[in-house]
């Protein structure tokens, strides 16, 4: 689960959902393509900082959130260039 700096030496951890896209599950029978993409992301984001914008929390208890990369990237919109997601279309 990630750690969160909230600053004033206050750290927080939780489980986000990233917004506006669809990535492969760990579980069931997208459990190869899910594990590539978690490793993928947690090399990427390991020990960098990042900035989060939270939207709401999901029916799961998740905050629905963009994760900024260092570099100002969002990793919604890194893992569609990678192929590594799908869009979600809400209707």
């Amino acid at each position: 689960m990630p750690k969160i700096d909230l600053g004033f030496r206050i750290t927080t951890f939780q489980r986000l959902r990233l917004v506006s896209v669809d990535t492969p599950e760990i579980r069931g029978s997208e459990r190869p393509e899910g594990l590539k993409v978690k490793e993928y992301v947690k090399e990427l984001i390991e020990g960098k900082d990042l900035s989060i914008e939270t939207f709401k929390i999901g029916k799961f208890g998740r905050y629905v959130a963009e994760v900024y990369l260092d570099n100002g990237e969002g990793l919604s919109e890194h893992l569609l260039a990678k192929n590594m997601a799908k869009k979600l279309s809400y209707s």
